[in-house]
């Protein structure tokens, strides 16, 4: 049943937790996020963030059910940057990741990196479902602002 449905990761990362007496609550309970997101997410088109000052304002789509990316990219300190509001370690956060230096052929050069910088955080929001629509806080000294989300959903009949 949990393979069939998409829980087989979720069982793959619990599989050395067996022996332990928590393991059944703590599987029922992650059955029971990984559910309400998957639900959540079938209805929401993308989220819409604004507040940010422009800076990573913009939609964000489903890459999975704890991350959303945006497509638009900007420059940011000299670097071209895009952001994602991903589920962390200590909650929802939106992050700033620099881009990949390509070669003429578009292939990744060897000394690229990409860096993920955590620009806003949202307190106490690692059990929500879906980033919240307030109250984060910058964690970043050149971020600013309040940002805001805003969820749209997918029209009736397209689900």
């Amino acid at each position: 049943f949990c393979v069939e449905y998409g829980y087989g990761d979720l069982i793959g990362d619990l599989h050395n937790e067996l022996d332990k007496s928590d393991f059944p609550k703590r599987f029922v309970n992650e059955c029971r996020h990984w559910l309400t997101r998957y639900i959540l997410c079938t209805f929401i088109l993308h989220i819409e963030l604004t507040g940010t000052y422009g800076n990573a304002d913009g939609d964000f789509y489903a890459a999975n059910n704890d991350c959303y990316e945006s497509l638009r990219q900007v420059r940011w300190g000299g670097q071209q940057v895009k952001f994602e509001i991903k589920l962390q370690e200590k909650g929802w956060t939106i992050l700033r990741k620099t881009l990949p230096t390509l070669d003429v052929e578009g292939v990744q050069e060897d000394d690229s990196t990409v860096v993920e910088t955590a620009c806003w955080i949202a307190p106490c929001s690692v059990n929500l479902p879906l980033p919240p629509n307030s109250g984060w806080k910058a964690v970043d000294p050149l971020c600013s602002g309040s940002p805001r989300i805003r969820y749209l959903l997918k029209a009736e009949g397209t689900m």
